[in-house]
């Protein structure tokens, strides 16, 4: 199973039905590959489905990536939202004393 250090890096995370995952973001491939020229014909020897699966799987990583960051961003606002509320309850307590 490979790592994805995306979400987090004790989590390992599956391509959809269990496929495998884009060549470039492997870091086992950026390990094994090393340089431009190893990973230029890791690709241009790919077949056709391979690329499509491929891309495929790198769309399916997008959209979770993307789901996963507007999640936190959202619970991200409400923490903010709440300590601007508390802070400004605060000074409005610190001045009435």
């Amino acid at each position: 199973m490979v790592h994805w250090h995306l979400l987090r890096s004790d989590q390992p995370v599956q391509g959809p039905h269990g496929s495998p995952r884009v060549p470039v973001l492997l870091r086992r491939d950026q390990q094994n590959l090393g340089t431009f020229d190893a990973f230029r014909h890791r690709v241009v020897t790919a077949s056709p489905d391979e690329l499509l699966e491929f891309a495929l799987a790198e769309l399916w990583r997008c959209g979770r990536l993307h789901e996963y960051r507007y999640r936190r961003i959202r619970i991200a606002m409400c923490w903010l939202v709440a300590a601007l509320v508390l802070f400004l309850a605060a000074a409005a307590a610190s001045t009435i004393r």
